[in-house]
């Protein structure tokens, strides 16, 4: 139980609380009907089961009505989990427990007298790990596995220290906890990460100080939580350390499938949406918290103090309300975009476009959208088509929308003049580079010219086969001015031309990592703008002031031309940006200004 950590760390003990929460939503105080410390929590798909000290265990069908149940033990219960068919809590003294119901349950024999404090199931076998002691540096790890989780087996493990979670991948059992050295009256602590693929060898590793307190497999990699620590690894071999805004102690972690949260001292959360870059949530709580589960409506958090915490349940987003095109409107584009009210409650939506009333035959069908907007097309021209959107979230898929109908024009419209992208207007570069455009609505091929004169009486470019929305310059030379445009074509006609912009390759003197330094700065909005003379992978890192990474906001390749990559506006104090493009090479110190 988290309590243990507790007492190593010599911190006051509160006792006897359970908390749940939407990871964004208020926690609202409710009753737990008991004083004892709660350490763990799992979900069996139909009910919420908590354990903890003194053989407390609580079942609840909604996390708000909690009732007491006897479990036969008065050993502390360290942790409960579900396997899909059956409870298993562990605990101290080599405490086993065994329940279909969470109502009933059942003691068996570990044949240890140390603590147990995790349990996982691998689908052929149980995994139970712990420590001998509650008090270092006494303590040695433990290992437990069986079959069935009524004969138990007794694995050498015998690493100093202690295991505090252990979770399985489906290929291979990770486990994270604590190392320690002795020098004289000085005992360091390390983390300590355990990988095997049985639960009897084990290979371990041990690096930076503190510990770790809970390892999850979210299906796509690993997410591990401690003091003031959270790291991700894709393999359980090589971890990044990711940034925690707060200098807490973090207890245990859990996913959604989208969605990342963990808990600690002092009531902290922090959620993710892809493990990396955290946010901390007002959970309104000042008692740690010291498990989490997800029962796919809300979060629920045990820890001290006798109290339950709830939020409002997620519910079904409603229906939403489309805005454009309008009810049987006519005369619309063959490339429309359409609109519909945004919904809070959604977190994606579904587009269905067809043409005809009853969906029969669907020509858009896209579930992937997280914006109240959709672009679609080519269509045909003087035809009626029908489209619908629903909202969908953790809770489930909401009603359709009413159906709406527009017809398209009877011809096509000419598309719009492009606009140009890159390289911008006046842009001073070195060598060749790719000219492009945004895509014009309609478009089926453009037209670009390139010229050293401004009124393009002679061209070096003239290629009207063009489908996408770049063409490579060819060679240029120094000292040189170009100038160049793009118009669009389909059926119907050719658009206008584009503005002109015109370029000129940089001098001699001038490298491309004297220009990219020059370009790279952090602007007004905490914007970081950078500019790459030719393509290259990019690689930009975040470091705090004692030079510690805290995340890695970019590591891919990227086009020649000028960026902006928003930096996050809930930092506080100096940080240091790594920035890293091809051969070049610059770190710059980063002082996050508040917005608005």
């Amino acid at each position: 139980m988290r309590r243990i950590k507790h007492l190593i760390l010599g911190s006051m003990l509160l006792f006897g609380s359970v908390s749940t929460s939407f990871a964004q939503g208020a926690w609202t105080k409710q009753v737990s009907g008991t004083t004892r410390t709660l350490g763990s929590v799992a979900w069996t798909g139909t009910q919420l089961v908590a354990v903890g000290d003194s053989g407390a265990v609580l079942t609840s069908p909604d996390g708000i009505t909690w009732a007491s149940r006897s479990s036969g033990s008065t050993a502390v219960l360290e942790f409960v989990t579900w396997t899909g068919s059956q409870l298993i809590a562990v605990g101290r003294l080599g405490t086993i427990l065994t329940s279909q119901d969470g109502v009933t349950w059942t003691p068996r024999t570990s044949g240890i007298t140390g603590n147990l404090i995790s349990v996982t199931w691998t689908g052929s076998q149980f995994v139970a790990v712990g420590r001998t002691t509650l008090a270092r540096p006494n303590d040695t790890g433990i290992v437990m596995t069986s079959p069935d989780g009524v004969n138990w087996t007794s694995r050498a493990y015998g690493i100093r220290g202690g295991l505090n979670s252990v979770t399985w991948t489906g290929s291979q059992l990770v486990a994270v906890g604590y190392t320690y050295t002795v020098n004289g009256n000085i005992t360091t602590t390390r983390r300590l990460v355990a990988t095997s693929p049985d639960g009897v060898m084990w290979t371990s590793t041990s690096s930076s100080t503190s510990s770790l307190n809970k390892v999850i497999w979210t299906g796509n990699g690993l997410i591990a939580v401690g003091d003031n620590a959270i790291l991700t690894s894709p393999d359980g071999t090589t971890w990044t350390a990711r940034f925690s805004i707060y200098s807490q102690t973090l207890w245990s972690v859990v996913s959604t499938g989208t969605l990342y949260v963990t808990v600690g001292s002092s009531g902290t959360v922090l959620n993710s949406l892809d493990g990396v870059i955290w946010t901390a949530r007002n959970s309104g709580v000042t008692d740690g918290l010291y498990s989490i589960t997800w029962t796919g409506a809300q979060f629920v958090s045990v820890g001290p103090a006798g109290t339950i915490h709830t939020s409002p349940r997620e519910t079904v987003s409603p229906a939403p309300l489309l805005t454009a095109p309008a009810q049987n409107a006519m005369n619309i584009s063959t490339a429309p975009t359409l609109t519909w009210g945004a919904l809070p409650e959604a977190a994606s939506y579904r587009l269905q476009v067809s043409t005809d009333s009853g969906f029969t035959t669907i020509l858009v069908d896209d579930s992937t959208l997280t914006t109240p907007t959709r672009a679609i097309g080519p269509l045909e021209v003087n035809t009626g088509y029908y489209w619908r959107v629903n909202g969908k979230n953790t809770a489930g898929t909401g009603a359709f929308s009413a159906i709406w109908n527009f017809t398209t024009a009877s011809t096509i419209s000419i598309p719009a003049p492009p606009k140009l992208a890159s390289p911008t207007d006046n842009f001073s570069g070195f060598g060749s580079t790719y000219l492009t455009w945004n895509a014009s609505i309609g478009a089926t091929s453009y037209r670009i010219q390139m010229s050293t004169d401004s009124t393009f009486s002679t061209t070096l470019i003239d290629d009207s086969t063009v489908t996408g929305t770049s063409r490579f310059s060819g060679n240029v030379q120094l000292y040189t001015y170009y100038y160049w445009r793009v118009n669009a074509k389909n059926t119907s006609g050719t658009s206008a031309y584009s503005e002109v912009w015109r370029f000129t390759s940089a001098p001699d003197a001038i490298s491309p990592q004297v220009l990219a330094h020059q370009q790279l700065k952090i602007e007004a909005g905490n914007i970081l703008r950078f500019f790459l003379p030719h393509r290259t992978r990019v690689i930009i890192q975040l470091f705090d002031s004692q030079g510690r990474m805290l995340s890695q906001l970019l590591n891919e390749t990227r086009d020649a031309g000028y960026y902006n990559l928003p930096l996050s506006n809930e930092l506080r104090g100096s940080y240091y940006l790594d920035f890293r493009a091809g051969g070049y090479h610059r770190s710059l110190r980063y002082d996050p200004s508040p917005t608005q």
